[in-house]
């Protein structure tokens, strides 16, 4: 059997005629539905997806349309589009110029045809001996359906000991003389009604299984039925059963009550907010004071009792500060009994405290300085090299270009960190450790101590890109500043170095327009020479 992209492609090439109509798409004596799915798989989709037989018959329509105009018209059609990758490819193997397509999926489920004749209203000679014999079997169906019916409907009124209507009404059953009609219909309505709420099957009869005894309908017309539970049969099936268990049944829980633990909890988290409200009605923490020691009672000293003098009333007069300390003080002050508190200036921005030690606060823990090193480069638009590729290039080894990742849609973040692998030897063993560097383009906003991390530039060539920076000399050259940072400089190999990049100390990384294979070793030169820097020159920082 033909699939519709063989046809499609055959009918194509051969120039024939295809007919459209409201769904379906009809080839000669064969018809498609016009959504049935071609084996044609759409380029780049996971899991994978075909293209729709209406979508290429539309396509070789309007072929000569530009891409842009054949996406307008067929979104004005609704017809699903071909995507552009595949246009070319698609065109080729529906046109006969190449027999086969990697894009063709043989093992796709194929779609079946409609019809073959009764699609386009055209017979076949050889095809009017199966209609008629079709036509004929399907009246014998209409027959035995009809048969069996009657057969069931006379078996379900017409019954041994069942009582016709009609028989009464002709007095052939003799009862209308000892009831009435009126009766007698009653009784056959009530026997009509149990024989339907009773589960047996024709004849067989089995007093073993439980019989269903329907009750007094309700008021929506639905028949209630009590199952015989004294049964030996059914008591088996009920301990047999099991209980649904549904989300409404899960969470009806017995035994336990929520509402007295909730309304527990609401309590406490009401008094909680009216004692936050109110905080001078909070009571005091009272002091833990041992009932069996009375102060001014014992003259023994009791180090947890020394918050509890009074600065003026314990020392009975004399000028005796409770609260200094000889922390800080050399042996000279002690003897002299300075206090630090009293003679220490107040404290202001442009005159700090320091302690005799000549640190920071003793109470406070010094922060402690990052070793992470950190690597400038150019915030210009021109650059090769920019937070938006710094990562791809130095920690990924492969060079993307700036206009590649702003097309991409890669927002510029504030700094970037790179992970940079290497193997070491530790222990005696080779291991790979990870060693971060921090990449930023805003060299003004770095702190003092920071400019102490700086390992590395990325030189652009034009003296204002060291504007402000420490260490630059009077006439702006950067000359003192690249001995103290290493500087790289980055170009394609298809372009001339800049005149001031090749008077300063500044090492140049060549990068191919095309070969992406060679940027590894250009960005492995990079680390080494910028490792050998900081073995040198900072070694206090991680590298």
């Amino acid at each position: 059997m033909a699939d519709p992209l063989t046809l499609l492609r055959q009918f194509n090439t051969a120039k024939k005629h295809i007919v459209e109509r409201e769904d379906q798409i009809v080839f000669e004596t064969i018809s498609f539905f016009k959504t049935a799915k071609t084996n044609y798989v759409i380029g780049r989709t996971t899991p994978r997806e075909y293209y729709t037989l209406e979508a290429l018959l539309f396509l070789l329509k309007n072929v000569q349309l530009s891409h842009p105009i054949y996406v307008q018209r067929a979104g004005a059609a609704n017809v699903p589009v071909v995507r552009f990758p595949d246009r070319k490819d698609l065109l080729a193997y529906l046109n006969g110029e190449k027999d086969q397509s990697a894009n063709v999926d043989k093992s796709a489920p194929l779609e079946l045809p409609i019809s073959r004749t009764t699609a386009i209203g055209i017979k076949r000679s050889g095809e009017d001996t199966v209609s008629e014999a079709s036509k004929k079997a399907k009246i014998t169906d209409t027959q035995n359906k009809k048969d069996i019916q009657e057969w069931l409907q006379n078996k379900l009124n017409k019954k041994e000991g069942a009582i016709i209507t009609d028989d009464i009404k002709e007095g052939k059953s003799g009862l209308n003389e000892v009831m009435s009609i009126d009766r007698i219909a009653e009784i056959k309505r009530k026997i009509m009604t149990r024989k339907r709420g009773t589960i047996k099957g024709g004849e067989d009869y089995n007093p073993e299984v439980p019989q269903v005894v329907p009750m007094e309908s309700n008021v929506t017309g639905i028949q209630n039925f009590v199952v015989d539970a004294d049964n030996e049969m059914t008591k088996d099936i009920l301990n047999r059963e099991r209980h649904l268990r549904t989300r409404t049944s899960v969470l009806q829980s017995n035994g336990k009550q929520f509402l007295k633990n909730i309304l527990a909890i609401l309590t406490s988290i009401k008094a909680q907010e009216e004692g936050k409200s109110n905080p001078e009605q909070q009571p005091q923490p009272a002091v833990p004071v041992k009932e069996t020691r009375k102060i001014g009672t014992e003259n023994r000293y009791d180090r947890f009792y020394q918050e509890r003098f009074d600065s003026q009333k314990a020392t009975e007069g004399f000028k005796i500060d409770t609260m200094a300390t000889f922390h800080g003080l050399d042996l000279q002050s002690v003897k002299e009994g300075k206090s630090q508190r009293r003679n220490a200036p107040a404290p202001s921005p442009h005159n700090p405290i320091k302690s005799s030690s000549g640190s920071k606060s003793p109470g406070k823990p010094q922060k402690r300085e990052s070793k992470t090193p950190i690597i400038i480069v150019p915030s210009g638009t021109t650059a090769l090299i920019s937070l938006l590729n710094a990562k791809d290039i130095l920690q990924d080894y492969r060079f993307v270009s700036v206009e590649e990742k702003k097309r991409l849609g890669t927002i510029k973040e504030n700094e970037v960190m790179v992970q940079r692998k290497k193997d070491t030897l530790i222990n005696n063993t080779m291991q790979t450790v990870t060693i971060p560097f921090r990449i930023v383009d805003q060299p003004l906003k770095l702190q003092p101590n920071e400019w102490n991390r700086v390992a590395a530039v990325f030189v652009q060539g034009p003296t204002w890109q060291f504007k402000g920076w420490p260490h630059l000399l009077p006439d702006g050259s950067p000359v003192d500043i690249l001995t103290k940072i290493k500087g790289f400089h980055v170009r394609y190999d298809d372009m001339k170095t800049d005149a001031n990049v090749m008077k300063w100390d500044v090492m140049v990384l060549t990068f191919n327009r095309n070969r992406r294979h060679m940027d590894r070793a250009t960005v492995l030169k990079f680390w080494e020479a910028l490792e050998k820097f900081l073995a040198k020159n900072k070694p206090n920082l991680r590298f």
